[in-house]
């Protein structure tokens, strides 16, 4: 079992539901978020919610307290349906992603 996990992107459908399942394993989750109201459902000890967008990434090992976090999962993503094919939208996920 995964003690302590960070997803972003925690919020969109496949986030959540690995969101919540890893709380039902009893994981210890920091969720990365544009919006925490987002997550205001799940009300759980083991989920911390961090706030940010792509631009506030840089500051998130700041935010984030120190931990011995086995698995970082990277789900956010910017630009679904018309921002498909802009190149600068997609330059971002794949900055943020870095």
């Amino acid at each position: 079992m995964m003690k302590q996990v960070i997803i972003t992107g925690a919020s969109g459908f496949i986030g959540k539901a690995l969101t919540k399942r890893l709380l039902q394993a009893g994981t210890q989750v920091t969720a990365i978020v544009r919006n925490a109201g987002a997550l205001t459902d799940i009300a759980e000890e083991n989920l911390r919610v961090v706030e940010a967008d792509f631009s506030g990434y840089r500051s998130l090992a700041e935010r984030i307290p120190a931990g011995e976090y086995e698995v970082f999962f990277h789900l956010a993503w910017d630009g679904y349906g018309k921002t498909t094919n802009d190149y600068t939208v997609q330059t971002r996920n794949i900055t943020a992603a870095c």
